[in-house]
């Protein structure tokens, strides 16, 4: 029987399987798998993202120093006297830095007079690990080194001329360096932003 013009189409008789739908070409797949292949990859790289954020996030400058300190990476250290040094990280204290210097010598850099540090191309870092406790501080160090007197050169807060003498008292919260022509300099320790000791040390 023919259907009229406008009927619906008619329903397959009962017992009848309706046709296959036809299968998807070999265009048809590879696109399909490209595409969830797309999303995979989207998805890992957002879960990547969020794990580096959350790590930058917790990243902190001991923890950075303590990671350049291990790797002994060569880095540049800006000052807020506005020097520049270069070197690598060798000690870190409670509130000190030891930086060798490409030179030789040692800079003992105050925490807080560290402006920024220079990482180089192949150093990706961002010093997310706990926050280490040092007991080792600027005071102790410079007492160590007295019994030695050795010859060092200072730079202080507000000042960009470096100061140099021989360490020859310390107190609580001063070092006394002996200058060349015999006059003593009192420094506050709080003060000092770097105490640079010569090759050697």
């Amino acid at each position: 029987m023919v259907a009229e013009a406008g009927s619906p189409s008619p329903e397959p008789e009962t017992g009848q399987t309706p046709p296959d739908a036809p299968e998807p070409t070999l265009e048809e797949l590879e696109r399909f798998t490209a595409e969830a292949g797309a999303e995979e990859a989207v998805r890992r790289l957002g879960h990547e993202a969020w794990l580096r954020q959350r790590s930058e996030e917790a990243g902190h400058l001991q923890g950075l120093l303590t990671d350049l300190a291990e790797r002994r990476d060569p880095v540049g250290v800006a000052l807020s006297s506005g020097a520049h040094r270069n070197g690598h990280v060798e000690a870190i204290g409670a509130d000190f830095i030891g930086l060798r210097l490409d030179d030789g010598g040692l800079s003992l850099l105050a925490l807080t007079s560290i402006a920024l540090v220079h990482l180089g191309p192949d150093t990706d870092l961002v010093g997310d690990r706990p926050t280490p406790i040092r007991d080792t501080n600027l005071h102790s160090v410079l007492e160590r080194l007295l019994s030695d007197q050795p010859q060092v050169t200072i730079v202080v807060a507000g000042s960009t001329t470096a100061q140099t003498g021989t360490l020859e008292r310390l107190g609580q919260d001063l070092m006394m360096l002996r200058s060349a022509d015999g006059s003593m300099v009192h420094v506050p320790l709080p003060s000092l932003i770097e105490v640079r000791l010569s090759p050697g040390r």
